[in-house]
């Protein structure tokens, strides 16, 4: 049985993205050794993984730019077969490339023995009346910038419930 119960916000994801630095390094090897345990609510995971898709399609986006541009400049005979195979091949693999980031995260979390947390229905109901009233965790009434933040303290109360001690990381 884990020691602690840990919750991580989207921008400590957000700081190492691949998750190789010496925080999430001793986070992984004290999972797997299973002193604590990684939960990753739905809200969080997805705001991750849409930043992470955006960011990657980008960067897809303008590497194909420029190969399309080389080749409307005129690539010389020799390397216009290469550059638009590379073109076609990058084409090819967006797809992949962008499923591989998306699952990186959950793939991760599992891996380590952490858990998922979906939405309950409980939970949108107290975030929304959240959302209407102004209450915890919100300052004021229908600021729709932090209903992400009203799902995620709803499952963080859940698990206090459940889990102690439960750890939480905003910052």
């Amino acid at each position: 049985m884990p020691q602690f119960h840990v919750v991580l916000d989207t921008n400590i994801y957000r700081k190492s993205p691949k998750r190789t630095d010496l925080a999430f390094l001793a986070l992984e090897r004290l999972a797997k050794a299973g002193l604590l345990h990684l939960h990753l609510p739905y809200v969080v995971e997805r705001e991750f993984q849409t930043q992470q898709v955006t960011q990657y399609k980008k960067e897809v986006d303008a590497a194909v730019g420029g190969l399309e541009s080389l080749i409307k400049k005129g690539v010389g005979p020799a390397q216009l077969a290469t550059v638009e195979g590379m073109l076609n091949t990058l084409k090819g693999t967006a797809p992949a490339l962008l499923s591989d980031v998306e699952q990186a995260l959950p793939n991760w979390v599992v891996g380590i023995g952490g858990s998922r947390h979906a939405i309950t229905e409980a939970q949108a109901t107290l975030a929304m009346e959240a959302y209407f009233l102004g209450s915890a965790p919100l300052k004021a009434p229908k600021v729709r910038d932090d209903i992400p933040d009203s799902f995620i303290f709803q499952m963080i109360a859940d698990l206090a419930k459940k889990h102690t001690p439960l750890v939480v990381k905003l910052q």
